[in-house]
C-alpha cells in the first residue's frame, strides 16, 4: 500500500499541473489573436492527454501529417494507481479499476476537414487500435459476500451464528485489445499550441486472469484465513465510450 505521504505528493502534483496549464491559457489566447494559425505548414505535433492523466494514465502522443488532411498518431502511456479515485469509487462495482498499473499503446489514422481558414479550426474523424496491459499488486480486496460465521464453544458446539465479512487475496492481470471510432475538434491557441477535444465509441476484447490466493472471513471479532487457489480465466467483449482533451504542440 502506498504511504499517505506519497498519495499527498501525487495529489499536489496533479493540482500544480492543472494550475500551470490554466495559467497559460490567457497567454496562448493572446498569441492566437496576434497571429493566424497556419495549419497547412504543420507536419508534426506532440500531444499530452489531460483527461487520461486525471483518471489514471500519463499519456504522450506523436502525430505526423502525410498531407494537410491526413495523419497518423502514435501514443503511449503508463497507467498508475490513482489513490484519490480509489477512495471516491469504493462503492462502485468496478472500483478495482483504479488499483491497476500497466501501460497502453494506441495507433490512429485521422482525416481532417477545415472549419474556417482564418481561424484555423479543424474537425477530424479517426479510426484507431489500442492495447492495454493491466495488473495490480497482490493485495486483499473486500467482497460483497456476507458469509455465515459460527461461534463455537470449547467443545466445538455451535452456540451462535451471524453474517460476517469476506476478503480475498487476489492476483489479477488483464490484456485489453480494442478498436475505436472518434470525432474530434482542434481549437488553435496561437501558431504552436492548440486544444484537442475528442469523443467516440469503440469495442474491445478483454482477456482476464484472476488467481485467488486466500479467503478471509471475519465475524464475532475473529478472522479466519483459508487457502483458496481458485483461478478464473475469461475472455469477453465490451463496448467502450471515449472522451477527453489533449494539449497539442505543433510545428
Amino acid at each position: 500500500m502506498e504511504s499517505c505521504t506519497f498519495a499527498f505528493v501525487k495529489k499536489s502534483a496533479s493540482r500544480t499541473a492543472l494550475l500551470i496549464f490554466f495559467s497559460l491559457i490567457p497567454a496562448l489566447q493572446a498569441g492566437a489573436q496576434r497571429a493566424p494559425f497556419e495549419t497547412s505548414k504543420q507536419k508534426n505535433a506532440l500531444t499530452f492527454n489531460i483527461g487520461q492523466y486525471l483518471v489514471n494514465e500519463i499519456n504522450l502522443g506523436y502525430e505526423h501529417f502525410f498531407s494537410e488532411k491526413k495523419s497518423f498518431e502514435l501514443s503511449g502511456g503508463f497507467i498508475y494507481r490513482n489513490e484519490l479515485l480509489i477512495k471516491q469509487a469504493e462503492d462502485w462495482s468496478n472500483s478495482q479499476y483504479f488499483y491497476e498499473h500497466g501501460f497502453a499503446v494506441r495507433l490512429a489514422h485521422k482525416i481532417y476537414h477545415n472549419i474556417g481558414e482564418k481561424s484555423g479550426k479543424k474537425y477530424y474523424y479517426s479510426f484507431g487500435l489500442n492495447y492495454q496491459y493491466l495488473y495490480f499488486n497482490d493485495e486483499w480486496f473486500k467482497t460483497d459476500r456476507q458469509p455465515t460465521v459460527y461461534l463455537k464453544d470449547s467443545q466445538g458446539h455451535v452456540i451462535d451464528k451471524a453474517l460476517g465479512t469476506e476478503d480475498i487475496y487476489q492476483r489479477r492481470y488483464r490484456n485489453r485489445i480494442g478498436a475505436q471510432f472518434l470525432l474530434g475538434n482542434i481549437f488553435p491557441m496561437g501558431n504552436t499550441f492548440a486544444i484537442e477535444i475528442y469523443y467516440g465509441i469503440g469495442v474491445r476484447g478483454i482477456m482476464s486472469n484472476r488467481y485467488d490466493v486466500a479467503v478471509s472471513e471475519t465475524g464475532f471479532g475473529k478472522t479466519n484465513v483459508y487457502p483458496s487457489g481458485t483461478r478464473n480465466e475469461k475472455f469477453y467483449i465490451r463496448p467502450s465510450i471515449h472522451a477527453g482533451a489533449k494539449l497539442r504542440i505543433g510545428w
